[in-house]
């Protein structure tokens, strides 16, 4: 089976998956992400062949390295496209927008159970790429002719957001929120076995910097500011992240 046939056949499962997602929402969104960038004349030039990635889960943990814990991201999706270019080698665009529901993370602050409202936001659109490792196969990515591996770039910029703080029983309301953080996603990867199989998905690891964190319209926005910034800004916090159907 050539390169091209196995990328069609893995295109169709893919498809198919994001289908079966679609038609669990709503008719009204029948039209696949593909069709509407298509029509919007939005699709990267020289598209040859577009995939849909519809409702995908994000999932993993923000790491916070000052509290020698981390926070896991909840309820995250991803909607978006693969659009390749070339298919031997590969090359190709990856667009669409990560969306998290605000959620509550459970951490120890000075020792004390807490519970911290969060929100994450992405910033922009995601503009990845996709293209061919040549020669096949690295120690993190072993392949064969029949079975490429890819390099995936995903760069995304997403504000982290605090939404309440919950110590002792006490839930007391925050508008805060940190400058937008780069997160640097990218890995090396088998194009069918990982990539287009929607049961496994992307996997990222790395680590940011957090920036300095700014509350607003509240009454001690300036200690909160101090406070939250001593506690989760600076550089060397890990992540983990999941996209996968």
């Amino acid at each position: 089976m050539s390169l091209k046939t196995r990328i069609l056949v893995f295109a169709s499962t893919l498809g198919a998956v994001g289908a079966m997602s679609v038609a669990a929402t709503s008719a009204a969104s029948a039209e696949t992400i593909c069709e509407r960038e298509a029509a919007a004349n939005k699709l990267p030039a020289g598209t040859i062949l577009c995939e849909s990635i519809e409702n995908f889960e994000v999932s993993g943990s923000l790491g916070v390295k000052k509290l020698n814990q981390s926070v896991e991201l909840k309820e995250g999706t991803f909607n978006g496209y693969v659009a390749f270019q070339g298919i031997s080698p590969v090359k190709g665009v990856i667009g669409g927008v990560t969306a998290a529901k605000p959620f509550e993370a459970s951490l120890k602050i000075f020792g004390i159970p807490t519970k911290v409202g969060l929100t994450f936001e992405q910033v922009g659109t995601v503009s990845g790429s996709l293209d061919s490792i040549l020669p096949e196969g690295t120690p993190s990515c072993e392949a064969l002719p029949e079975f490429p591996c890819v390099h995936e770039t995903i760069p995304t910029t997403a504000k982290i957001g605090f939404s309440s703080i919950t110590i002792l029983g006490l839930k007391i309301p925050l508008n805060c929120a940190a400058s937008p953080v780069s997160l640097p996603l990218e890995e090396n990867l088998l194009l069918f076995q990982e990539l287009l199989n929607p049961s496994i998905g992307s996997h990222f690891v790395g680590t940011t910097t957090y920036p300095k964190v700014k509350c607003t319209n509240e009454l001690f926005a300036l200690l909160n500011s101090s406070l939250l910034t001593s506690l989760f800004s600076g550089p060397g916090n890990s992540y983990s992240l999941f996209v996968k159907a």
